[in-house]
């Protein structure tokens, strides 16, 4: 695909939005998660309300952020939702009370989703035209996990004390903790300015809006919008999931908080090899195909850990599955929203699609957390670990024949189909 240096810039941008979105809510949990409970003085179950709270308003906010997306450039909405995102996180460094921190994730629900993911995923799909929605999507998954890596190896630098000691006390820990938010806050914030100066969109068409002026329900008589939320929920599960490795690490394979945190670092490490790489490969297949094989993975892998077979003494093992499952995740979320093309949707209304298809995919944001919580309090050790891996199975399982049922359809689609946009 022959790509302008104006096309090069703007995706750039939206792989820098797209993770610097993230960061604050998700991503440094995920990395030090451990630190987070101690410093914040919060149990796992506490944790998992505040995603819940987060959950809740991102549901209400996917739909009307669809409706949006299809009507304003998105550079206006996502550089408002950076800049605003920031702000919750520099107040998270003041160390919030359990309860503030539950409205302060409520508050995120609104910022990173409402203005911003419809945007970013309509943007994304017009970057990538009707033959490299693969690559498209590919390079924005894989360019947000090598953003949020860097992020991952600049909070170690900050994290580790001076003298390298493996335990830290309460006042160095708090002091890392909130280097590494506030860091954290001002690279949001400055993607935010990025975005309102060098990001262009081109302005809709009349078409185009009469388009979305039409009744947005009709979408739902769709089989393969049901067929997408599956999988997009099935592979969010998984997505999830991840957080808990770097816990897993402490918790049942005893290794420090530093470890762990490298642990978790290197996870997403495979995030941008893996999607980039599917990204590049991706549209010579059918992608819905590539992802049953990657929910067949997680499969496997879900039932290896949900096993209990894995503990302190298995390090290498650890290491190794840890990574293979993150693969078989960050590949099935590297293609995920590329079967819109695939399922041949109208790109006029893509906002509508992803606010469709986000309502049921990313209900793990409510019901993951306070469920993994409540098994990770309730069944110390491996065991509570088990319970959430076999979540993964069960899921995976749901995903593949998702992934199946939907490649049939868009073959049978094909057949039938319209040009892009009269759809």
């Amino acid at each position: 695909m022959e790509v302008t240096r104006h096309k090069w810039r703007n995706i750039l941008l939206l792989i820098l939005a797209g993770e610097a979105i993230f960061l604050l809510p998700f991503v440094l949990v995920r990395i030090f998660r451990p630190t987070f409970l101690k410093v914040l003085e919060v149990s796992n179950t506490e944790l998992g309300w505040c995603f819940s709270a987060y959950g809740f308003v991102a549901l209400a906010s996917y739909f009307l952020g669809g409706l949006i997306a299809d009507r304003m450039a998105p550079e206006k909405l996502i550089g408002s939702a950076l800049i605003a995102t920031s702000f919750g996180g520099f107040y998270l460094g003041t160390i919030p009370t359990p309860q503030a921190l539950i409205i302060l994730y409520s508050y995120w629900g609104v910022t990173t989703i409402l203005l911003f993911w419809a945007p970013l995923i309509k943007a994304t799909r017009a970057w990538g035209s009707n033959k490299n929605q693969g690559m498209a999507f590919g390079l924005l998954d894989g360019g947000r996990g090598a953003v949020a890596a860097l992020i991952g190896f600049l909070g170690i630098l900050l994290f580790s004390s001076p003298s390298e000691n493996e335990t830290l006390s309460d006042a160095e820990r708090l002091a890392s903790f909130q280097r590494i938010v506030w860091t954290t806050s001002a690279i949001v914030f400055s993607a935010g300015i990025l975005v309102f100066i060098l990001l262009r969109s081109g302005k809709a068409s009349e078409n185009e809006t009469k388009s979305n002026r039409s009744n947005p329900f009709l979408l739902l008589k769709e089989t393969r919008i049901w067929l997408l939320m599956i999988i997009v929920l099935t592979a969010y599960v998984g997505y999830k999931i991840t957080d808990f490795f770097p816990l897993y690490a402490t918790e049942v394979m005893k290794m420090d908080e530093i470890t762990a945190g490298k642990m978790g670092t290197a996870l997403m490490i495979c995030r941008p090899i893996t999607a980039i790489t599917i990204g590049l490969i991706a549209d010579r297949f059918v992608k819905s195909k590539v992802l049953g094989i990657f929910f067949v993975l997680m499969v496997i892998e879900g039932a290896l850990f949900a096993s209990g077979i894995i503990s302190k003494e298995l390090t290498i093992v650890f290491t190794f599955n840890m990574l293979l499952t993150g693969i078989a995740i960050y590949g099935a979320r590297a293609l995920y929203f590329s079967l819109i093309e695939e399922g041949k949707f109208s790109l006029n209304k893509t906002g509508q699609v992803v606010g469709f298809v986000s309502i049921i995919g990313f209900t793990p944001d409510i019901f993951v957390g306070p469920t993994s919580g409540y098994f990770l309090d309730n069944y110390p050790g491996i065991a509570g670990f088990q319970f959430i891996f076999a979540g993964l199975f069960l899921c995976a399982i749901l995903g593949a024949l998702a992934s199946y049922f939907f490649s049939t359809g868009s073959r049978r689609k094909t057949k039938e189909s319209k040009p892009r946009d009269q759809i």
